[in-house]
């Protein structure tokens, strides 16, 4: 039996959970789970419905910069995690076994 980690977006009302990234090494997972957090927590705000096209701009700067700096962190290739900073959506990890 082969223990796998993963970890992804939990959406509980709709989309349920979506695995990002997976391994074998639990240690692995656990960063991956701990990154997404902290550039969560560091991730820019929304912008609400009235904003300049400069803010609109830079806020998208920002989210590019997020997710490249994140993808290049976790090695969780093509990735969006500044998709996921809103209430919505929760960074979990889970595993199940497989005979693979």
């Amino acid at each position: 039996m082969i223990k796998i980690y993963e970890v992804g977006t939990y959406e509980q009302y709709e989309e349920g959970f979506h695995a990002f990234y997976r391994t074998q090494d639990e240690c692995k997972a656990l960063k991956v789970l701990e990154l997404a957090q902290t550039y969560l927590k560091n991730a820019p705000h929304e912008l609400g419905s009235h904003h300049s096209d400069e803010e609109f701009q830079v806020f998208k700067d920002q989210c590019r910069k997020l997710d490249l700096d994140f993808q290049r962190e976790s090695k969780a290739k093509d990735f969006l995690i500044s998709r996921y900073f809103n209430d919505l959506y929760t960074i979990e990890i889970r595993s199940f076994e497989t005979n693979d």
